[in-house]
């Protein structure tokens, strides 16, 4: 019988992996569980294990940490790491640290079993337990006072709520472009976080909430994120890996300012797009009334805004451009000599003859009749 030692300060999940094991290998493992990292380091002192199943996050000694202490002591147990799909950082780690594998939360039942049927071939009849002097160089535990290795001149900090409010901000100034005021605020927030007011774990869980709220209100930013998940531009897994602010505060900077860009370039692209679609409708629809205020709500626009953004990739202003569609149209019928005028008028978009001799006229400096004149006498 194979000895396993299952470590995870999760008792779910020791509870689940165990009757795993219990239901498609019975009698091929002795089970042992261990619910923080300490507690596994005591047991592998008085045991050998031939397989490790292990948390990577835990309380008093991480999963990472068990692995080099296995590694510096030649220990020959197989480890396989339980990990977050956001734990990439972790889980390149412990692969260069000899881990076996690693599996995903929550675990994929199949994967387990078809796992531990490739392991037990290659398990050894023993192995020496880890020594007892080992637990007196337990490495370097990750404190909290450790991780706020950043300083402020004028000692004033934020409170949660703070920190919350200026996060705020700063997704305003990230969906606004303004990439100066980015890095301003990402360096005000983390020189103005203190232990005493907002604990490792809360700071860290409200950057998550962040960042998960960016994506939240803005679409094109979830692809954005994405796109960089499991690379060394992936945010979410730097925000729970990073043992220290003033390294954060660097990764943190560099992926928001990617991520911004990013957002710049698929912004640009989006509004000429919807530029060009305003266009084809008003192309469509300019013998019907057209109001502005109709025209950007059909593509889900502030008319002031629709209007900045006409302007900027037309090189015209919205009115003029109906304007001028609508005369060159008129010009256009004016060359068949059966149509009325007023008819012309009513097919652009005019209600009366009034108004279209004016805006023709306003166009072209002359009236209807006398352009319509001169094309005859052209002819």
């Amino acid at each position: 019988m194979f000895n396993l030692l299952l470590i995870d300060d999760d008792p779910n999940i020791v509870d689940g992996i165990d009757t795993i094991i219990r239901n498609h290998f019975p009698g091929v493992f002795s089970v042992t569980r261990a619910y923080d990292g300490q507690q596994a380091l005591a047991l592998l002192t008085e045991n050998y294990f031939h397989i490790i199943v292990s948390d990577i996050k835990m309380p008093q000694l991480d999963g990472i940490q068990l692995l080099e202490l296995l590694h510096n002591e030649n220990i020959t147990s197989t480890t396989i790491m339980l990990s977050g799909y956001d734990d990439y950082m972790y889980i390149r780690n412990a692969l260069k640290l000899g881990a076996y594998d690693y599996l995903l939360k929550p675990v994929n039942i199949q994967n387990f079993i078809e796992m531990l049927h490739s392991i037990i071939p290659t398990l050894p009849d023993g192995g020496q337990t880890l020594p007892k002097t080992s637990l007196a160089a337990v490495p370097k535990q990750d404190r909290a006072n450790d991780y706020f290795d950043l300083t402020n001149s004028d000692h004033i900090y934020l409170t949660q709520e703070q920190v919350k409010e200026e996060l705020q901000k700063l997704q305003i100034l990230i969906f606004e472009l303004e990439t100066d005021e980015v890095c301003g605020k990402i360096n005000y927030i983390f020189h103005h976080i203190s232990e005493d007011l907002v604990s490792k774990e809360r700071f860290r869980q409200l950057l998550s909430d962040f960042l998960y709220s960016l994506m939240q209100h803005n679409s094109s930013l979830i692809k954005i994120v994405a796109q960089y998940k499991l690379t060394d531009n992936d945010l979410a897994a730097h925000i729970k890996s990073l043992p220290c602010l003033s390294q954060l505060k660097e990764k943190f900077t560099q992926v928001l300012l990617l991520y911004t860009d990013q957002l710049a370039v698929l912004k640009k692209n989006n509004d000429e797009y919807l530029i060009k679609k305003a266009q084809a409708y008003i192309d469509k629809h300019y013998s019907e009334q057209l109001l502005l205020a109709d025209i950007a709500a059909q593509f889900r626009l502030h008319p002031n805004y629709f209007s900045f953004l006409f302007k900027k990739y037309m090189n015209i202003t919205v009115r003029d451009y109906i304007l001028q569609l609508r005369i060159n149209k008129a010009k256009e019928l004016m060359k068949n000599p059966s149509l009325k005028l007023l008819d012309i008028a009513l097919a652009v978009g005019y209600q009366d003859a009034a108004h279209f001799n004016r805006a023709f006229k306003n166009v072209t400096g002359v009236a209807p009749s006398q352009y319509r004149n001169g094309v005859e006498m052209e002819n």
